[in-house]
């Protein structure tokens, strides 16, 4: 899925096996205002962005929407990331309540790293590795709207 203009740009792909579709409702592909303009030249040519498609369950007539992405990673950059993160959840919020809405992908922003400061080659410290997080949902079992069920890094 995805143009044939854009998909070399960012790569992203969705999966859904064909017996669970019974129509296609949508299909979209967005490229994030923020990117990292190294990505784009002298770099890969890279453009963040990400596909959505919403399609009518086949066994349930229930709309399913699926989004993939890939966020721009490295812990200097995690501006840009949060930028993104933040126009993919304005997205996420404006889709029908009732439908159900599946996101995944790179996102780049686990807290995954043991210690915030390390050491270079030469010996030199290199923070601001926990800033890759572009955020840490704690879930609220007393909170009315749904909670994020996981992390992904």
């Amino acid at each position: 899925m995805g143009s044939e203009g854009g998909h070399p740009f960012h790569g992203v792909g969705l999966f859904v096996r064909q017996g669970l579709v019974a129509r296609t409702l949508a299909q979209d592909e967005v490229f994030y205002d923020a990117q990292r303009k190294t990505e784009r030249f002298p770099g890969p040519r890279l453009e963040r962005a990400w596909l959505e498609w919403s399609f009518e369950h086949a066994q349930t007539g229930e709309t399913v929407v699926v989004l993939g992405t890939h966020l721009s990673p490295f812990v200097g950059f995690w501006g840009i990331r949060d930028l993104q993160v933040r126009k993919l959840g304005l997205r996420v919020a404006a889709l029908p309540s009732d439908a159900l809405v599946l996101l995944g992908g790179d996102l780049n922003a686990g807290p995954y790293y043991a210690v915030d400061v390390w050491q270079d080659a030469a010996g030199e410290d290199v923070g601001g590795f926990w800033r890759n997080a572009s955020a840490l949902p704690a879930p609220d079992p007393s909170a009315d709207e749904p909670q994020a069920e996981g992390l992904g890094g």
